[in-house]
C-alpha cells in the first residue's frame, strides 16, 4: 500500500488500539485523518512520523492516552504543517522534540490532561499560524514570551491553561492575529491598548479573569473589534468617555 497519499477515515466509529506499525509501508502518505472516531493506546509516532512526506496528521477526539512521544530523530527535514491531537485523554509534558519540526503551522492540543511548564523551545516554531494549548493542567505562570517569536500567528488559544500575570504588551506586535484566547486564567491588570490596534483581530477572548483598569474606547485601531466582538463579560472597568 505504499502507493497511497492520503488516509480519510475520520467520523467512524474504529475503536481498535491505533498501532502506528500499521503505517510503516505507506511511504507516499501525505496525510492522515482518524479524527473523531474511538480509537485508544498510547500516541503513536515513531511509525507515522517516520515518512518525511507526512504533511498533516489528525487524530482529534478519539480515546487516545499516555504521553506525546515523538521519536529523537525527528529533524527539520520533516514535512509535518499540521497536528491535531486535541479532545483526546493525552497526559504528560509537551515534548521538547516537537520544536524540531520547523514546518509545523498548525497545532492544535487542547482538551487533553497535559501538565508541566509550556516549553520554551516552542519558539523555534517561527511558521506557526495556528496555536492552540487550551484546557490542559499546564504549571501556573505568564503568558509564554517565546509567541512573540511566531509573527505569522493568526489564532492563538491558551484558554484554561493556569496563566497568571499582565498581558504583555508584545502582543500588539503579532499583526496577523484573528483570535486570541487568555479566558478562564487568572490574569490582572488591564488590556494593553497595543492590543486594539490589531488591525485582523476579530475576536479577543478574555472572559472569566481579573482583569482591572480602564476599557480603552478610545483606543486607535479596530474599532470594530471593540463594538461588535469583544467578549470580556467578567472585565472590571469603567468606561472611558
Amino acid at each position: 500500500m505504499n502507493w497511497i497519499e492520503a488516509l480519510h477515515l475520520g467520523s467512524n466509529q474504529f475503536t481498535d488500539v491505533l498501532d502506528d506499525n500499521d503505517f510503516l509501508n505507506m511511504e507516499s502518505l501525505q496525510m492522515i485523518d482518524l479524527s473523531s472516531n474511538k480509537l485508544q493506546g498510547v500516541f503513536p509516532a515513531t511509525g507515522l512520523l517516520k515518512h518525511k512526506s507526512l504533511r498533516v496528521l489528525d487524530l482529534s477526539s478519539n480515546r487516545l492516552t499516555g504521553s506525546i512521544l515523538l521519536p529523537e530523530t525527528i529533524s527539520a527535514g520533516f514535512s509535518l504543517k499540521v497536528l491535531m491531537l486535541q479532545e483526546n485523554k493525552l497526559t504528560g509534558t509537551i515534548p521538547h522534540t516537537l520544536s524540531t519540526l520547523k514546518k509545523l503551522q498548525q497545532l492544535d492540543l487542547s482538551w487533553n490532561r497535559l501538565d508541566g511548564m509550556i516549553p520554551t523551545s516552542l519558539g523555534a516554531l517561527s511558521q506557526m499560524i495556528s496555536m492552540t494549548l487550551a484546557k490542559n493542567q499546564f504549571t501556573a505562570g505568564g503568558i509564554p514570551s517565546f509567541l512573540g517569536s511566531m509573527p505569522l500567528l493568526r489564532k492563538l488559544s491558551l484558554q484554561a491553561t493556569n496563566r497568571n500575570g499582565k498581558i504583555p504588551t508584545w502582543i500588539g506586535k503579532l499583526t496577523d492575529l484573528t483570535l486570541l484566547d487568555f479566558s478562564k486564567n487568572a490574569l490582572t491588570g488591564n488590556i494593553p491598548a497595543h492590543i486594539f490596534t490589531l488591525q485582523k483581530l476579530k475576536y479577543l477572548i478574555v472572559s472569566h479573569n481579573n482583569l482591572t483598569g480602564d476599557f480603552p474606547t478610545d483606543a486607535p485601531g479596530n474599532l470594530n473589534l471593540l463594538q461588535t466582538r469583544l467578549v470580556i463579560s467578567t472585565y472590571v472597568s469603567r468606561l472611558c468617555p
